[in-house]
């Protein structure tokens, strides 16, 4: 499946309909202009890629204002930029074989630059604003990202103390999972290892795997993951980890 359509499947499915019916319902009662769309996503959706207008840019402000605060209103955004950011990656997209680290990247800026958009100050143009900063964002630290792309996290073992619980990790591995940057398969694997301490040459001989490949399996889900939180592995130094992941993890659950 085409990844910008994957992300989007696989968000939804982590927000039923029902649930994003009732949410957009209560952000009316915030935002008076998103009452138009009752309880209807799709007619939300649909009018956010309907041709560019002062309206619509006033709806966009409506939910990244909303967005800082709520995850859920930053996802509609995310969604509704996806055309965009399709045809971004396919314009950026150079090496073979990188689309997956690419997108990744692409899906970290994205998430910074929507809960952070200044719409006080950038109120017009608002998808085409971002769709820009997202891809000037992304061009920038692309030479970098190629010079090692194939940098692997380090593991470590859990300290005694001061160790973060399933639950600290939890939360941002699902929004990892909702928008797309990892899949369910690469949170389980990653919450079973690194937090329940299951054995990873074990779960590599029950599925029938080499230890190797399980392994770099959750080498490059634990680089998107940083990634996605905004915080890629830097060339130079000591390798950041899946410690710094999990530092990062509980910034992003506060």
């Amino acid at each position: 499946m085409d990844p910008i359509l994957q992300l989007a499947s696989t968000w939804r499915r982590g927000y039923a309909g029902k649930q994003l019916a009732e949410a957009l319902h209560g952000w009316g009662e915030r935002e008076p202009l998103l009452r138009r769309f009752g309880g209807e996503p799709e007619r939300l959706f649909a009018f956010l890629r309907s041709e560019p207008s002062a309206e619509r840019d006033a709806v966009f402000c409506a939910l990244l204002r909303l967005a800082k605060r709520e995850q859920l209103a930053g996802l509609v955004v995310l969604e509704a930029l996806l055309p965009g950011l399709k045809a971004s990656l396919g314009r950026t997209l150079i090496a073979a074989g990188e689309g997956d680290e690419l997108l990744a990247l692409m899906l970290a800026n994205a998430w910074k630059l929507i809960v952070g958009y200044p719409v006080e100050r950038r109120p017009s143009r608002v998808a085409a604003n971002l769709l820009l900063d997202i891809r000037k964002q992304t061009l920038r630290q692309l030479p970098r990202h190629r010079r090692n792309p194939r940098e692997q996290p380090r593991t470590c073992e859990p300290a005694a103390s001061g160790r973060l619980s399933e639950g600290d990790l939890e939360l941002p591995l699902r929004r990892a999972v909702a928008a797309g940057a990892l899949s369910e398969a690469e949170a389980e694997l990653i919450l079973g290892t690194r937090i329940d301490g299951a054995s990873l040459p074990k779960l590599a001989a029950e599925q029938g795997l080499a230890y190797i490949t399980l392994y770099k399996r959750r080498a490059r889900a634990e680089r998107r993951l940083l990634l996605f939180l905004g915080r890629p592995v830097k060339n130079g130094g000591p390798k950041r980890h899946m410690c710094t992941a999990r530092t990062d993890a509980a910034d992003a659950a506060e």
